[in-house]
């Protein structure tokens, strides 16, 4: 319950600055995530316990996801348009880390999701059976 608190104010004060910080004039507005090149997604939350391990996620280009999966870079294809989500097959590279079972978590998690919320500063993965990713951007994350 403890760990679950703490995701959970984790959230809730990563919203609360972001949007403090875009300033009075600017709200937070949906976005549709995967046309953005340019924005690296960083893991925050994974079923509502924070997810300590680096982990990223971009949309490198239409039908396209990349990132780092604490160890390996991993891409595949985007099967799915905004606000859906689905990704097909991932490819990654094999270096063996420390972390490899967290990556595997991370993968899996990924792999389940099927759709996506998203603004400036919050993009919010769910699955079906009520799984939860939450990211922010990286030159946003608190880490």
């Amino acid at each position: 319950m403890k760990q679950n608190l703490t995701a959970a104010t984790l959230i809730a004060s990563l919203i609360a600055s972001l949007t403090l910080a875009a300033g009075p004039t600017r709200a937070a507005e949906a976005i549709d995530p995967y046309s953005d090149p340019d924005t690296t997604w960083v893991l925050q939350v994974l079923d509502g316990q924070v997810f300590e391990a680096d982990t990223t996620l971009s949309f490198p280009e239409p039908g396209r996801v990349a990132g780092k999966a604490t160890c390996n870079n991993y891409s595949g294809e985007m099967t799915a348009t905004y606000p859906e989500f689905e990704v097909g097959p991932l490819i990654s590279t094999r270096m063996a880390c420390p972390d490899m079972e967290l990556e595997q978590v991370f993968l899996d998690a990924l792999a389940a999701m099927r759709g996506a919320v998203a603004t400036d500063y919050i993009l919010v993965l769910t699955g079906p059976d009520g799984g939860e990713m939450v990211f922010t951007p990286a030159d946003q994350a608190p880490r």
